[in-house]
């Protein structure tokens, strides 16, 4: 299996989004890095990203899935979208970031974005990972089939007491 190294530049600890980010955030944000495939994709499930990128215990669950939902928020380049029922992560402009070699290269097994959402992510809508979807969110176009996958699966999680229930400000 060839091994993929991914390159963080090191002005990244100056980035105002990356710096406004909680350290869960942070930690989320490098990690989604470190495992996009070739095309800059990943799964966008919180329930994988834990086990992928915390696989020894912290942060909890509530942790990953609220990180995530604070990257779709903060991160420009961070786009989370649904196709066929199921989440991912595209991180945008990755080709500027990440060099690779073209003979090493592999497609991507994940779905690409739809085109929209590499314009502009607020109108591709993405997948909504907290309880409820805000006014703002909503008006700008929301997915509700990804808001729903989302939703179901931190209910789903909440039930069986894997996760907390979130409490609403």
């Amino acid at each position: 299996m060839a091994t993929r190294k991914r390159m963080l530049a090191p002005n990244i600890w100056q980035d105002s989004g990356f710096g406004l980010l909680s350290q869960v955030g942070k930690l989320l944000w490098i990690g989604c890095i470190t495992q996009a495939d070739d095309e800059g994709r990943l799964t966008g499930n919180p329930v994988v990203l834990k086990g992928i990128l915390f696989p020894f215990g912290d942060p909890d669950l509530n942790d990953v899935f609220d990180g995530v939902e604070e990257l779709r928020q903060t991160m420009k380049n961070f786009i989370l979208y649904e196709v066929g029922g199921e989440c991912f992560i595209q991180l945008k402009n990755w080709k500027i970031h990440q060099i690779l070699r073209a003979d090493r290269k592999a497609d991507s097994t994940f779905p690409a974005p739809p085109r929209e959402a590499l314009v502009d992510k607020r109108l591709s809508g993405g997948c909504q990972v907290g309880t409820q979807v805000s006014k703002e969110v909503s008006k700008q176009g929301s997915n509700d089939a990804a808001i729903k996958i989302l939703n179901h699966w931190r209910t789903e999680l909440e039930s069986k007491g894997i996760l907390t229930k979130k409490k609403l400000i």
